[in-house]
């Protein structure tokens, strides 16, 4: 995968057979550290990546959502979730 761009696609729950169906590509530098944003109503998903839009999409939900990153077990940190009406 090249820098600055996102890969949108299914994955299996136990975490294979990652499937891209689309990718964001945008001309930014974003830096080594990166801060993702995901906002999520009804079927609509947003995903900012350091404060920028990567993507708006329609999604299909299934209650769960996943991240994949480096395989090191600091990949991902201080992880939160909201909810709100």
């Amino acid at each position: 995968m090249a820098r600055e761009t996102v890969q949108f696609g299914e994955i299996k729950a136990d975490g294979s057979g990652f499937k891209v169906l689309q990718t964001s590509t945008r001309d930014l530098a974003l830096g080594p550290v990166l801060k993702f944003r995901v906002v999520m109503k009804g079927d609509m998903m947003e995903l900012y990546v350091n404060d920028y839009l990567m993507n708006l999409k329609r999604m299909k939900c299934n209650g769960q959502i996943g991240f994949i990153g480096a395989d090191k077990e600091i990949a991902f940190k201080n992880i939160n979730v909201w909810q709100s009406n």
